[in-house]
């Protein structure tokens, strides 16, 4: 299992499938890469790599230099973007699947369970909002004309002021 790619800044981001070294325990790895070249650039254009648990289904998501991710392990991530530091992280609670989205300076995430947590973008990962719908969500939220788009697997909710 592969996530979708992310661009930002002549860099692509990513998770791969599992990796198996000898000593057996699996894990993923989200990547940097610069996609310049030509031929088999892994060797020589990954600008940076961290091991995460195995099964990353979900695509990270670039706002401001800041990479923000939630790994199957339940534990939402913020980024630099650009050498891969950890500039925060906060555990949740649940199973992620659904990507995260932005939108008017919040990181939304939501659980299988239907819940959606509201951060303020930024280090810090200031929960704001907690928000539960009826179903469970396994797609990620669409953002458009100042609305947010849920499916859960019992309604399409269309959220907007």
């Amino acid at each position: 299992t592969i996530s979708m790619p992310v661009q930002s800044e002549g860099k692509v981001y990513f998770y791969t499938g599992f990796v198996t070294p000898p000593d057996g325990r699996k894990y993923a790895e989200l990547l940097a890469v610069n996609p310049d070249g030509r031929g088999d650039i892994g060797s020589t254009n990954i600008v940076w790599r961290l091991k995460s648990p195995v099964l990353q289904l979900l695509t990270p998501i670039i706002v401001d230099g800041l990479l923000y991710t939630v790994d199957s392990n339940a534990l939402l991530s913020c980024l630099d973007a650009t050498s891969g530091k950890s500039l925060g992280s906060k555990k949740l609670k649940g199973k992620f699947y659904s990507s995260p989205v932005y939108a008017d300076g919040h990181v939304y995430v939501s659980s299988i369970k239907g819940e959606t947590l509201v951060f303020k973008a930024g280090t810090g990962l200031d929960l704001v909002a907690e928000n539960r719908l009826e179903g469970e969500i396994w797609a990620t939220p669409a953002v458009t004309g100042g609305a947010i788009l849920m499916r859960t697997s019992n309604y399409l909710y269309k959220l907007a002021n």
